[in-house]
Formats: C-alpha cells, sequence, structure tokens
C-alpha cells in the first residue's frame, strides 16, 4: 500500500512539472523592445517625455521612461537640463502582455530606440525585474552628452486628421511662427488650435522661440458651419469697486447681445481667492476679480480666446484689465468665463505729470510737474518750452508717440518736449514784438512786406523777428521769395518752416471768445553762434559758468532731491526767498532764463 501512494505522488509531480513546462513552452517569446519617439538628450536641453511602444506591441512600459545622471544616480525631473560631459542612462521597465514572455537570458533580448541612430547610444545593462512566473525587463539605455544641438525639430500630431505635415528643423534659439493645419479633419469637426506638450494651446499665426523639440497637436471643434462667430463679449450696468463699497451684482448686457450671463456672478479677494459676500466692502488698495460666465445663444459661438474681446461697456478700459478667459461648460460650442481685475482706490486719487525739456547739450530738464486728478485732463503748460535752434513741436511720449493735450491721465505720465531744427539758430527778439488786430480783409501780404521793410535795419546775421496777428475769422499767411532766409509761421505749438518761393496757406477759424496767434519769424540761414544769456546779478549761476542758464534749473532740481546744497548754493539759487533750493526755485530759473535769452 505503501508503494503505490509513493508512486501516485512521483506521478502527480511529474504530471505537474509537464503542465508547467508545456505552459512556458507555450508562451510566444518576445526577442526585441523598441521605444518610439523621444529625443536624444543635447547639453542644455531637459529629458523627453515623448517615448511611447510601436502601435500592436505585444509589451509595454510599466512605468514612464525616466533618466538619470550615471555618476550620482539622481533622477532628472522636467525641470533639469542636459549638462555637457556627463553620461546620462535612460532606464525602461518593459512588461510582456498576456500570452507573451520574454527570452530566459536577458541578453537574448535586443533593445533599440526606434528615431535615435544606435550609435548615439549603447546598452549597460538588461534585469529582470517585477518577479512572477514572466519577470519584466528593465533595459538601461546609456547616452554621453558631449553637445548641444544646433537645430530642434517641430513636429505635428494630426490627431485623428489625414494627411500629413512634415517636421520642421529649426535652429536653436530661433523665432517659429506656427503654421495652419492643413490636415483633413475628421467627420463633423474642423480645426480649433494647436495643444503643447504641457497641455497650453497655441494658435496658428503666434510666434514661439525654439529651444527644445516640439510635438503640436492638433486640436479639432466640432464644425461651426452656418453658426455666426461672436467675437467681443461686453458686460453693462453695475458698479466699479470703491473702498468701502460693498460688491456690485446688478451686471447686465444688452438685450441685442447673441449671447446671455449664465450661472452667478462671482467677486473674489484676488490674493486670498476667498468670494466675497453681498456684505462685504472692498479694501483701499487690494485687488478683486469679478467673474462671470457667458453662453452664445443658438446659432452663435465664441471665437478663440485670443481673438475674443471683452470688455465693460460704460468704464474706460484703464479702470480695469482682463485676468484670463476660460472656456467653460464643455459642449459642442463652449462658454467663455471672463475673469475682470480690479485695483480698489480712493474716491480721490492724483496722478502725477512730468513735463521733460532738454538744454543745448542734450541734457534732460524738468520743466514742470502737476499732480490731477485720476481720470481728468491735463494741459499743456503755458508759456511752452524754448530751446535755441530749434522749435516746439509738441508734447510725446518717451517713445517718441505724440500726444494731443488736454488729455486724460489715469497713470503717472512724463511727457517730453519734441523739436524741429532750424537751418540757422533761432534768437527771438522780443524787443521787435508787436500785437495788433488785422481786419479779416488785409491783403496780409503787403502788409507782411510792409512790417518786413520797418525793422530791416535792425535785423542781424543771427536775429529775427516775428510779429503777431489775431483775426476773429480765416487768416492766410504767406512766405518771403528772398533766396538768403525763410520764415518760421507759428500757430500755438505747432511750426512749419517755409522755404524760397513754397507758399504755406495757414487757415484757423476762431470764436468770438477765442483768440489764435501767428507768429511770423525770420531766420537767417547762416549757421551762426546764437548771443549769450545775460548774468542776473550772480542769482541762479548755481554751476558757477557766468550765465544764467538752462543747466542751472537742472542743477537746482538736483540740489532739492539730494538735499545737500551748501549756504552758498542757497545764496545763489534761493530765487523765491524761503532759505532752501527746492523744485519752485528751479522753474524760476528756468522762467528767468527763457524770459532773457
Amino acid at each position: 500500500m505503501k508503494k503505490i501512494s509513493l508512486l501516485k505522488i512521483f506521478l502527480f509531480l511529474l504530471l505537474s512539472f509537464c503542465i508547467l513546462n508545456g505552459n512556458v513552452k507555450a508562451d510566444t517569446v518576445i526577442n526585441s523592445v523598441t521605444l518610439n519617439g523621444g529625443d536624444i538628450p543635447r547639453a542644455g536641453s531637459p529629458p523627453s517625455t515623448s517615448w511611447t511602444v510601436p502601435a500592436g506591441a505585444n509589451y509595454y512600459y510599466s512605468s514612464q521612461p525616466y533618466f538619470i545622471e550615471k555618476s550620482s544616480s539622481n533622477r532628472i525631473t522636467s525641470e533639469d537640463k542636459f549638462e555637457n560631459g556627463k553620461i546620462y542612462l535612460l532606464v525602461v521597465n518593459f512588461k510582456p502582455k498576456e500570452g507573451y514572455c520574454f527570452p530566459e537570458s536577458v541578453y537574448a533580448l535586443k533593445p533599440t530606440l526606434n528615431n535615435i541612430s544606435s550609435t548615439d547610444y549603447s546598452i549597460q545593462s538588461i534585469n529582470p525585474s517585477g518577479g512572477g512566473t514572466y519577470p519584466n525587463r528593465t533595459v538601461y539605455f546609456v547616452f554621453n552628452v558631449t553637445q548641444e544641438a544646433d537645430t530642434y525639430t517641430v513636429s505635428f500630431d494630426l490627431n485623428g486628421g489625414t494627411g500629413t505635415m512634415n517636421p520642421v528643423t529649426v535652429n536653436k534659439n530661433k523665432e517659429y511662427t506656427i503654421p495652419d493645419c492643413t490636415a483633413t479633419a475628421p467627420s463633423g469637426k474642423e480645426f480649433s488650435r494647436w495643444i503643447c506638450e504641457d497641455s497650453s494651446q497655441i494658435n496658428p499665426g503666434d510666434k514661439i522661440t525654439v529651444t527644445s523639440n516640439v510635438i503640436l497637436k492638433a486640436r479639432w471643434r466640432d464644425s461651426t458651419q452656418g453658426k455666426t462667430a461672436i467675437n467681443t463679449i461686453s458686460l453693462s450696468g453695475g458698479k466699479l469697486p470703491k473702498a468701502g463699497e460693498t460688491p456690485s451684482y446688478s451686471w447686465n448686457i444688452d438685450s441685442s447681445a447673441n449671447y446671455s450671463i449664465t450661472g452667478s456672478i462671482i467677486w473674489k479677494d484676488k490674493a486670498t481667492y476667498n468670494n466675497l459676500s453681498s456684505t462685504d466692502t472692498f479694501q483701499e488698495g487690494k485687488r478683486y476679480l469679478l467673474i462671470v460666465t457667458f453662453k452664445p445663444n443658438d446659432g452663435y459661438y465664441f471665437l478663440n480666446n485670443d481673438k475674443l474681446t471683452a470688455k465693460l461697456k460704460n468704464y474706460d478700459s484703464s479702470s480695469y484689465s482682463i485676468n484670463q478667459i476660460n472656456e467653460s461648460g464643455g459642449g459642442t460650442y463652449p462658454n467663455r468665463t471672463v475673469y475682470y481685475e480690479f485695483i480698489v482706490q480712493s474716491d480721490i486719487v492724483y496722478r502725477n505729470v512730468c513735463f521733460y525739456t532738454q538744454n543745448e547739450l542734450g541734457k534732460k530738464l524738468l520743466m514742470k510737474s502737476v499732480d490731477v486728478i485720476n481720470g481728468q485732463n491735463v494741459e499743456a503748460p503755458r508759456p511752452g518750452p524754448t530751446l535755441i535752434g530749434f522749435s516746439f513741436d509738441g508734447w510725446r511720449t518717451e517713445d517718441g508717440i505724440k500726444v494731443t493735450l488736454p488729455k486724460p491721465i489715469y497713470s503717472y505720465t512724463e511727457l517730453y518736449a519734441g523739436w524741429v531744427k532750424y537751418a540757422g539758430y533761432v534768437n527771438y527778439s522780443r524787443q521787435s514784438t508787436t500785437t495788433e488786430k488785422v481786419d479779416s480783409n488785409t491783403n496780409l501780404a503787403e502788409y507782411i512786406q510792409g512790417k518786413k521793410d520797418e525793422f530791416e535795419e535792425e535785423i542781424l546775421d543771427y536775429s529775427q523777428y516775428y510779429h503777431t496777428f489775431s483775426c476773429d475769422s480765416y487768416l492766410n499767411l504767406f512766405s518771403s521769395n528772398e533766396n538768403n532766409c525763410y520764415y518760421a509761421k507759428k500757430v500755438g505749438d505747432e511750426v512749419t518752416n517755409v522755404e524760397n518761393t513754397q507758399i504755406d496757406t495757414l487757415k484757423r477759424q476762431t470764436t468770438e471768445t477765442t483768440t489764435v496767434y501767428y507768429e511770423l519769424v525770420k531766420v537767417s540761414k547762416n549757421s551762426v553762434t546764437p548771443p549769450t544769456p545775460p548774468v542776473y546779478d550772480g542769482k541762479g549761476d548755481l554751476d558757477r559758468n557766468g550765465v544764467v542758464d538752462a543747466n542751472d534749473a537742472s542743477v537746482a532740481l538736483e540740489l532739492f532731491k539730494a538735499q545737500n546744497a551748501t549756504t552758498e548754493d542757497v545764496s545763489i539759487g534761493d530765487m523765491d526767498s524761503n532759505n532752501l533750493i527746492d523744485a519752485n526755485d528751479a522753474s524760476l530759473i528756468l522762467e528767468y532764463y527763457k524770459t532773457h535769452q
């Protein structure tokens, strides 16, 4: 009986072994594995995260492939960049699908990288991992980073579209313009925009600086054929946030709008992102968000966010900004949620406006500084600035853009005098200035010639005279046709130079309560040195050069800012007799210089 029992046990074990052995033999052996996508490591580039296995492969990777730096075994994150001269390992854990297995000998497996030359990497080791009947294989690909890439590739994932868009090679750090998608859209769809690897979205025509390989994925949306696009969202009603007041929820849209407000109107404290209740009050100096979601009416859809404009209908755009516009609600034609941003100010906010001119050496000089209530107009200073050899050509921004004054001011503003150079130096002769009222029927050409003859003996090579007219109707001024001079005609801040026989007809209509002054200036065409401004008994000559000039005003302003004026400085530059040097002294010195040059 014992022999029979032992025999049965032996036969059972033998049968089990055969069954197990038969199972191994029945599985299909995988002899090679490969990865698609991904980029060869280059110095200065981040690690690639776009590795994939081929479609239909009998294996997959059990975790996302990653890089480590060989000498330290430190893992390389997406924020790191490869360093020149270092060795890196790409670690990939391959797992067989059900019914498949890897060879018993780890080195019988042949790993490759599909789009990278075999000369650019090597295999350090292949290790079994994961345990179990059919263990995984962990492959260590070795890269020796020796140089930065000179070029990168921009590739296109058509995401279900049909057709071909070939990869584009772009030089490192060069700007690249995103192209239109030329693929045929899936049925019932149309192209919306491109999606980057970090899930950000980008539109055709946008520009990017290429610092690594780029993969752009097409995004498709339901077709808008037969629908009307909405390019502007306008919110009406409501009140801007003010310190001490509660949030306004009375915002609405015009009845003619092709969209509606959906959901609740929300106010948030931007810093904490907490919602405000109807009883909370705004605090001065803090930023708040007004969040409103808009839904397109049937037959309409919103343009992409980059082509969509959002505004508050009854308020100047300087009183708010658009923090962001997001798609929301899903569906075929999604809603848009707009975040309007405000900074709460007190009821009366003043904005500083500085008017700058310059001296003959081009040094920047503060002419006037004024404070105006936020949103109210600033006026041009009178009289306007002067500069020897130049005619004032209006006020401009720091970028050289000419501005029209008066204009409303919403922030700190600097304005700079613009200049037009005369053919010769200009020296206003105050002694030969007269002002008369001239009948509109006067023959101005004859009248001007008579005045010219009257002052002929007083005119020197470097000087000129100007005559001022006022009128209550239209006025024409004609230039001289002498070969050795030309006339500059000035109206307010505008100057027109007319040479030889050119005729400039200048017409300006005025009302009964307005007088417009026209200055006719004769200017020598010979370049000469202008006369030296007189000294005002030493008073105001802060740079001690023997004359009072525009630089003295600049010195006064610098002493005021630094608060380091000496007793001697005060005795010379204290024009308003208040025993100190301040901005007013700078203004008085500048005014004296302009009226005595």
